[in-house]
């Protein structure tokens, strides 16, 4: 994949299980959203592209924003913000209040445990802990706490705005805080299954060439003040409709909004969603109800179906003839979409990505 100047780039990264975002402006200053790990070597993903491409990362990359806590958006965070020491980072205001932090410590205790779901607590505990001491021997003191409707990068033609998360979604999620720490206390394990990302930061970048709609994880609520029906129905976010999407949750029934395709972007938008195997998404159903509003749909990698349910007879066969079972190939996706200008847009991808 070749570097193109004076365009607006987008590039969205999935190995399968985790996410990262990158966003070239035409200045040739980078936002970094996300991080997530090439399973072939072991580095970040969007780091290990920025360095083939010999972009200076001390000064180019401008923004780091950690959407939310989980793994499969934040592993090699830490490093990709070693190495870029001069840009801004921004994550979630709920993520430095009082409820976060103590679970956070909590994992200073060598006896707690921590399931996948939530070893993310690891790595960002890893990224106050840069923070703090960064802010201890430097002056330039560069974080963001972010709530919706916030612009926290500027530059010339070039802006990105926080959509989310809302007073009343920070206010929730401070509450399953708590409930992993009570959990914590009680059992020596930090152990839960989030029914909602309630503090994800979704974006929305402004560019002249065309606007980018980030979403997260961010997924709708019955609460009109939270999730996407906050976002799409705020006053003083951004109004101008978006060509490019990340579609939120992994294109999942739980981050879809209607509104959020009719109101925030134009029609037939350009979209790319990275899969969680975790949970086999998207579904076939996922990508049959995208498609109703947009025939650009791209996948950093091949959903992972889900294997039919045997029956108990069969499953005593081969269960006693399977010693384990492992996914065969664990490959990096990457989807590049170029915005040339106003109407002109390409996509690139690699071997590993896939259209609908």
């Amino acid at each position: 994949m070749n570097r193109d100047n004076d365009v607006v780039e987008f590039s969205l990264f999935g190995p399968g299980i985790g996410e990262s975002i990158l966003v070239k402006f035409q200045s040739e200053k980078w936002i970094i959203v996300d991080s997530c790990i090439n399973p072939e070597t072991n580095q970040p993903a969007a780091l290990e592209y920025l360095l083939s491409l010999g972009v200076d990362v001390e000064n180019d990359i401008e923004l780091i924003v950690i959407s939310h806590w989980h793994d499969d958006h934040i592993r090699g965070i830490t490093k990709i913000i070693e190495t870029c020491p001069n840009a801004t980072i921004a994550f979630s205001a709920a993520l430095l209040k009082e409820e976060f932090l103590q679970l956070v410590f909590a994992l200073a205790d060598e006896s707690t445990i921590v399931d996948k779901q939530t070893s993310g607590l690891k790595e960002i505990s890893k990224v106050i802990a840069n923070i703090n001491r960064y802010h201890e021997t430097s002056n330039n003191w560069k974080l963001k706490l972010v709530t919706d409707d916030n612009r926290i990068y500027f530059n010339n033609d070039d802006e990105v705005w926080s959509l989310s998360p809302s007073p009343a979604s920070i206010a929730q999620s401070l509450l399953s805080f708590k409930e992993l720490l009570d959990n914590q206390k009680n059992n020596r394990k930090i152990v839960v299954k989030p029914k909602q990302n309630d503090c994800s930061v979704a974006l929305h970048v402004a560019t002249n060439k065309g606007n980018i709609l980030l979403g997260s994880d961010l997924e709708d609520s019955k609460d009109k003040n939270c999730g996407w029906k906050a976002v799409v129905n705020s006053k003083t976010r951004p109004q101008g409709k978006c060509k490019i999407y990340k579609v939120a949750h992994h294109g999942s029934i739980t981050g879809h909004y209607d509104a959020t395709w009719t109101n925030m972007l134009e029609n037939d938008a350009y979209s790319a969603i990275t899969t969680f195997n975790r949970k086999h998404l998207p579904l076939k159903e996922d990508i049959a109800r995208i498609k109703k509003f947009t025939s650009n749909i791209f996948c950093t990698t091949t959903p992972l179906i889900k294997p039919k349910k045997m029956d108990k007879t069969t499953k005593k066969l081969t269960d006693g003839v399977i010693l384990e079972r492992e996914v065969l190939k664990k490959s990096l996706g990457h989807i590049k979409i170029i915005l040339e200008d106003p109407n002109s847009i390409s996509v690139d991808m690699n071997e590993s990505a896939v259209k609908y």
